[in-house]
């Protein structure tokens, strides 16, 4: 894994004063993927790969600010949209909501204009902001003054749950921008938060549900401040989990919501600490069967979200589903942080994982850490997938598991990886390698997803043992 990645994600775990937020970040690049799913020409996906190139550059060398700006020029070329300098303006900036989390009974929900990353030029005249909450008639547009700029979102008795606020910027009549993020929607946040909180703060116990609720209080507590979260997050679901696990904890009795079909945010004790996952679990399974398993390994900077919101805007995880496979996503830390044999035996006993069916896949430093979690001795997994990365195979190592080593022409980790699939071979891994032509680092989860859901439905299958 090369230096500046590992050194990216110590600095990204320190507070960014004058840097570019996490959720602004996770919001462009999505829309990035979102973008570049759409496009199957790859003249026409090339010309998006020098923005990204430039992204992943700034990202690596801490400059967020033109991070976020190369990730809006990506997607405006993948959208083959022709951008004035009005509209490249437009592009820096971002809307950002007092908190994410809204009581019901609130009138108005304090806004602020302003921009997210540096000037792509001067302000344009006559510069209006339209902002409306899910299918509202779109209102009537505002002048927007000097940047930054407060705006009020008039609340019209919106029901409890999940809403998407829109906004839209104009130069005069013509429109610049469109953009949306979720809300969410409930009635006495505050104190219902505050419970939970305390609740959490009395439980004595450490096991799944404590910390889970743990977790999921603190996620909240942070929707309803100016903090902003890394990622969009469902706040009216994730309260109401938080809620039915705290009546779990205080009738001492465990509770089989985060069982349920669907996606969930979990903490799984250790005897050191807590392990952080997103979680993700098919429907239609029978009540005694064991599901395969796809444990998803983000990269430097990243977090257990990533493959769920950023890469590919998710796609990995919904046809991982869809296919009935279990998907785990550990929060890594940077020299690992994650002991997968005892997170996966730990989990067995609360959910209906087949240890015996586990894939790996890991993203740039994920790769890393799959390859390393692969070759610990012990190990009992059916297939490793590392895209965009390479990792150490020690020479005694002996490896029958299949293995498949995904990288673009264009990553700067191209050099890692071929010599990860050379070393996956002289193990005996059944290893195949796959470079995807002008692609890079940051695109190459999205690009390959389709070889690695064949490679793993190939190395799941009954006759793979």
């Amino acid at each position: 894994m090369p230096l500046p990645a590992l050194l990216a994600l110590a600095f990204l775990t320190l507070p960014l004063v004058s840097q570019v937020d996490r959720l602004e970040l996770s919001l462009r690049l999505r829309a990035v993927e979102r973008s570049l799913a759409a496009v199957a020409d790859p003249a026409h996906r090339k010309t998006g790969l020098a923005h990204i190139e430039q992204a992943v550059s700034g990202f690596f060398a801490f400059d967020l600010a033109a991070t976020a700006r190369s990730l809006s020029e990506a997607e405006l070329a993948l959208r083959d949209v022709q951008a004035a300098a009005d509209m490249l303006f437009a592009n820096a900036l971002s809307l950002r909501p007092k908190w994410r989390l809204v009581e019901a009974t609130e009138a108005t929900l304090p806004t602020e204009l302003g921009l997210a990353i540096r000037r792509f030029g001067e302000q344009p005249e006559d510069l209006r902001l339209a902002v409306w909450i899910g299918d509202e008639t779109v209102p009537d547009s505002t002048a927007v003054p000097a940047l930054p700029a407060p705006f009020d979102v008039r609340l019209t008795k919106l029901a409890e749950g999940e809403h998407v606020l829109h906004w839209r910027v104009f130069a005069g009549k013509r429109v610049l921008l469109t953009r949306q993020q979720p809300i969410s929607v409930v009635a006495n946040a505050v104190e219902r938060i505050d419970r939970l909180s305390a609740c959490a703060k009395l439980a004595a116990s450490r096991d799944v549900d404590t910390e889970s609720l743990r977790l999921l209080a603190g996620m909240l507590q942070s929707m309803r401040s100016s903090k902003r979260e890394e990622t969009t997050l469902p706040g009216a679901a994730i309260l109401g989990e938080a809620e039915a696990l705290a009546a779990a904890v205080a009738s001492g009795k465990p509770s089989d919501l985060l069982a349920r079909p669907g996606q969930h945010w979990i903490a799984v004790p250790s005897p050191t600490r807590s392990q952080v996952a997103r979680i993700a679990i098919p429907t239609g399974a029978k009540a005694d069967e064991r599901l395969p398993v796809v444990v998803a390994l983000h990269g430097a900077g990243g977090s257990e979200n990533m493959f769920f919101d950023a890469y590919g805007n998710g796609a990995l995880v919904q046809a991982c589903v869809e296919r009935g496979w279990f998907v785990i996503a550990p929060r890594c830390g940077l020299l690992g942080g994650v002991d997968l044999p005892a997170l996966l035996e730990a989990m067995a006993t609360r959910w209906p994982i087949d240890r015996q069916r586990v894939v790996l896949v890991g993203h740039s430093m994920g790769a890393m850490q799959a390859v390393a979690a692969a070759v610990a001795p012990g190990a009992n997994y059916r297939a490793i997938a590392a895209l965009g990365g390479g990792g150490r195979v020690p020479a005694n190592a002996r490896l029958s598991l299949p293995s498949f080593v995904g990288i673009g022409s264009r990553d700067f980790a191209r050099g890692n990886a071929l010599q990860l699939h050379a070393a996956l071979q002289r193990a005996g891994s059944k290893g195949e390698l796959r470079e995807y032509a002008d692609v890079e680092h940051l695109t190459i989860v999205q690009i390959a997803t389709p070889d690695v859901l064949d490679f793993f439905t190939a190395a799941l299958a009954p006759s793979a043992r």
